[in-house]
């Protein structure tokens, strides 16, 4: 069995996710729309019944060590998106929210930070 991570990219009008491997390859992805003027934890129910579906043709394969998060003004040190502009959230604490499907390690960045990270590790710059 294969370990992978759930990413996750929220944006102000649709939110992706893929499941990828250690090297990067991407298993499956999908999104959703994210509906920001609704509460955010429509948009997680929304996120985790969609990724549990697509991840049950994958799951005797593949086992889910991680999920990893960008958003607009999400903050690492907090597990929090707080006032995103593109979103009428407020403050959420997005680390508890995720715990409430997975049990499995979590990080949260900004989105243009993720970004960043992203194509450093698996870029061509």
């Amino acid at each position: 069995m294969k370990n992978v991570t759930l990413g996750i990219d929220i944006g102000g009008t649709n939110t992706v996710f893929g499941v990828v491997d250690e090297s990067g390859r991407i298993i499956c992805k999908n999104s959703i729309t994210t509906n920001g003027m609704e509460p955010a934890e429509k948009l997680f129910d929304r996120l985790f019944q969609e990724f549990s579906e697509k991840f049950k043709e994958y799951s005797d394969n593949y086992k889910l060590i991680g999920i990893g998060m960008g958003a607009p003004d999400a903050n690492y040190y907090t597990g929090s998106i707080e006032n995103p502009p593109n979103l009428n959230w407020g403050y959420v604490n997005v680390t508890s929210l995720i715990k409430k499907y997975y049990d499995v390690p979590f990080a949260l960045t900004n989105d243009a930070n993720a970004a960043a990270i992203g194509e450093m590790q698996f870029g061509a710059a």
